[in-house]
């Protein structure tokens, strides 16, 4: 009687569910979020930009970047406190990923290229020919610039939404004034308190942007 008793007690233990179950191996992720990449002209870096000007590298320390959406332009879960954004030889940017953004329609980012405790806000450096003679130049910048720029792209609830965004550092290049930039130790500087940097920090904040053509393809 007790061995029967004792068979019948394991046969219900191992009919019942255990409480650690959960959803099981089968239970759907929540997935979703929003990622944003990042895409430059030139298409490589060290690249040229045209017959006279070739990009080495390209540096910019970006604070307080928001995508905005339906929840507003303060939403932590679509905001980064700082995010270094560098082109070089065999480095590009790691994506930013917001894995708690909720899904709904984006169509603004905001950021600001600020120095906080680096030496500069951001910097630029290359080769340049001028009247046959080419020598390296190094942009550097301490002043912050303002990032702000629309777009329009909706996350569907469940879905990992990627979104490229591209900066057109060959037209913020072609933008500058070699010729007049002050030749030290062998190097075109332009750096604080040069006159041409109101019109670089423009250049800059036009050349980010997001574009149809760059978005990946369903």
């Amino acid at each position: 009687m007790r061995r029967l008793l004792g068979i019948l007690a394991l046969l219900l233990v191992a009919g019942c569910p255990s409480d650690d179950q959960g959803g099981g191996p089968d239970a759907p992720s929540a997935g979703g979020g929003l990622t944003l990449t990042w895409l430059t002209r030139p298409d490589q870096v060290p690249g040229p930009v045209d017959a006279r000007i070739e990009l080495v590298s390209a540096t910019f320390h970006l604070r307080d970047l928001r995508v905005v959406g339906d929840a507003g332009a303060g939403d932590p879960r679509t905001t980064a406190a700082r995010v270094e954004l560098t082109w070089s030889a065999g480095v590009a940017p790691a994506p930013l990923v917001f894995p708690d953004a909720p899904p709904g329609l984006y169509a603004r980012v905001l950021a600001e290229v600020d120095r906080g405790a680096e030496p500069y806000a951001y910097q630029l450096t290359g080769t340049v020919d001028v009247d046959g003679t080419r020598l390296p130049f190094l942009v550097r910048d301490t002043e912050a610039v303002p990032i702000d720029f629309d777009f329009s792209v909706t996350a569907a609830p469940g879905v990992r939404t990627a979104m490229v965004v591209r900066v057109d550092l060959d037209e913020v290049a072609r933008s500058i004034d070699f010729e007049v930039a002050p030749v030290v130790e062998g190097v075109r500087v332009i750096g604080p308190s040069d006159p041409q940097l109101p019109a670089i920090r423009d250049e800059i904040d036009q050349a980010f942007g997001v574009h149809e053509s760059d978005q990946p393809r369903e």
